[in-house]
Order: C-alpha cells, then structure tokens, then sequence
C-alpha cells in the first residue's frame, strides 16, 4: 500500500530527474 504513495513521489522526482536514485532508496 505504501508502495503507492512512493509511486506519486516517483512521479515528481521523474519530471524533475534529479535524483531517480534516491526513489529507489525510499521504495525500500
């Protein structure tokens, strides 16, 4: 379920490309 509210998160940061990274530390 949570995995979902990192999905919109992943939205922000892919129009941003910033830190994609850093997504993938938080989907853990």
């Amino acid at each position: 379920m949570k995995f979902k509210v990192f999905m919109i998160e992943d939205l922000d940061l892919c129009e941003r490309k910033e830190e994609p990274l850093n997504v993938e530390v938080r989907n853990i």
